[in-house]
């Protein structure tokens, strides 16, 4: 959007009609947080309708052993040792299992060594590790010490890519629109702002877990309601609104001529791509009402994605009568 005058943005809250909404953006970093302190918060600020999933012991595994890779060590004569980790999990089968590699290279990365030294596995959620050679070397020793550790951790603490999850989800609900290409940036429309002040709540509960000396963190402007505001606003929305179609009618298009094969036009994907038009049509829809914007771009594109699910209903009924 373009530069606001900030002498305008008083602090203007609740249905005020003097401003449109909120321009907002986030800092989240790293974090670290045990599950049940982060499930306390989030129903304590956002809401329990965000609360994560409990964690999945095959994904903290694979976050764990992830953790412990090691590249480009020097060992002189420009040589490097890697210490890798391989996926070795059998197929069809529920356990994983991945393998720890000291890989050694000269200068111009060409390999001299690779040695598996040991096996790690999990199944029912329970951690095995198994030696590959006689004597584990002290770094080797170390890996997969460092790698259970990361394991028991990684069970019971959240990251950081939850916490994105969630604000990402706070984000839709309030119908958030990127204002600038580079995304990051977003205005929420002022029926919504409670649920942005929820979230820097939900950041500042938060700082006490930060790992890396950044904490989360959220900051919002009001935006005037003011001809050209309310014109930056209308743009952002049909730029959104656009690509959203564009995307669903290509999709679209791929399911009823692929470059192989006869269409792939099933009820459940007919169903999805539904949701995803309603989805679109709901953001519409809260910034029509909510803030009286009016764009014949809107109205065309969501026409256009609606012919194209129609199409699909045309063509998936045709096929169950000629079955």
């Amino acid at each position: 959007m373009a530069t606001m005058d900030v002498t305008q943005l008083a602090a203007l809250t609740g249905e005020n009609e003097k401003f449109l909404g909120v321009l907002c953006w986030q800092s989240i970093g790293d974090q670290s947080i045990p599950a049940a302190d982060l499930t306390r918060i989030t129903e304590a600020t956002i809401g329990k309708d965000y609360v994560p999933s409990p964690i999945n012991a095959s994904d903290a595994f694979r976050r764990a052993t992830t953790l412990v890779e090691q590249k480009g060590i020097g060992m002189g004569n420009g040589r490097k040792i890697n210490m890798l980790v391989r996926d070795v999990s059998p197929k069809g089968e529920p356990r994983i299992v991945r393998q720890f590699v000291r890989e050694l290279v000269d200068s111009n990365n060409e390999r001299l060594e690779y040695v598996p030294f040991a096996q790690v596995e999990c199944e029912n959620g329970q951690w095995k590790c198994t030696p590959l050679i006689s004597v584990l070397a002290e770094e080797e020793q170390r890996m997969t010490v460092q790698a259970e550790l990361a394991y028991q951790h990684e069970l019971t603490h959240h990251n950081s890519r939850i916490i994105r999850d969630q604000a990402a989800r706070v984000l839709g609900h309030a119908r958030a629109i990127s204002v600038r290409p580079s995304g990051g940036v977003y205005f929420v429309p002022r029926s919504h702002v409670a649920d942005i002040e929820n979230l820097k709540q939900f950041f500042l509960e938060l700082h006490p877990y930060h790992t890396n000396g950044t904490r989360a963190r959220a900051w919002t402007v009001p935006v005037i309601n003011t001809e050209e505001q309310r014109a930056l606003v209308q743009e952002s929305l049909e730029v959104l609104v656009a690509q959203e179609s564009n995307t669903l009618i290509a999709d679209i298009s791929d399911a009823l001529h692929p470059e192989v094969g006869p269409p792939t036009v099933t009820t459940r994907k007919v169903s999805g791509f539904l949701s995803r038009l309603d989805a679109v049509r709901e953001i519409v829809k809260a910034y029509t009402e909510d803030l009286a914007l009016k764009s014949e771009k809107l109205t065309t594109a969501l026409q256009l994605a609606g012919a194209g699910i129609v199409q699909l209903t045309d063509h998936l009924a045709a096929h169950a009568q000629t079955a």
